[in-house]
């Protein structure tokens, strides 16, 4: 019988087959090792950079800690066993907000200095004209007297420089409105 199914034709294209998936098991059961093998060093790679992390962390913390005191100014006295990088990185945020003071404090200077030599040569300007040009600086105080001298063409202008001018009254009455009547007034003036 096994004569039988060595000669099927059937048969062989079944071991061509099993041969063919047994080669690719073989493969990919070495691919799989290959990938189980590079995870394995990398998360050990990782593990390792890890223990680096918690080891710098006090580092951090230290530095972090000092450098607020130093903020504060109130940073401890150095001793030997202090690390010189934190103390170091420690005293830089002092020394940047010292000259930030400095900084300010001259720029304050400078600032009130250019107002006052502004202020001053305003005030000089002002006292020459007086003196040397007295009516032109009388025309600059005195205030146009209607709307037609003011020189502005614009209607919407005149016509709000009109409602806020204070009108004179007809009567008696108009001028008091609100506190008494016209027709009291009317009332008074006709008895």
């Amino acid at each position: 019988m096994h004569y039988l199914f060595a000669s099927d034709p059937i048969a062989a294209w079944g071991q061509a087959a099993a041969i063919i998936l047994a080669i690719e098991l073989f493969f990919f059961i070495l691919i799989g090792l290959a990938l189980t093998a590079a995870l394995m060093f990398a998360f050990a790679w990782v593990r390792e950079k890890s223990e680096l992390i918690k080891k710098l962390r006090p580092t951090v913390e230290s530095v972090n800690t000092t450098s607020e005191e130093a903020i504060h100014g109130t940073l401890p006295p150095a001793t030997a066993d202090d690390n010189k990088v934190v103390r170091t990185i420690a005293e830089v945020p002092a020394k940047i907000e010292g000259v930030e003071k400095k900084i300010d404090e001259g720029s304050d200077r400078v600032a009130k200095a250019v107002i006052e030599f502004r202020a001053r040569t305003v005030m000089v300007e002002g006292i020459v004209k007086s003196f040397l040009m007295p009516r032109t600086v009388r025309q600059q105080l005195e205030p146009p007297a209607r709307t037609e001298d003011v020189g502005f063409k614009s209607p919407g202008y005149r016509i709000l420089l009109e409602e806020r001018e204070p009108k004179v009254p007809d009567q008696v009455g108009d001028a008091f409105v609100g506190t008494i009547q016209s027709t009291e007034i009317k009332d008074a003036s006709t008895a």
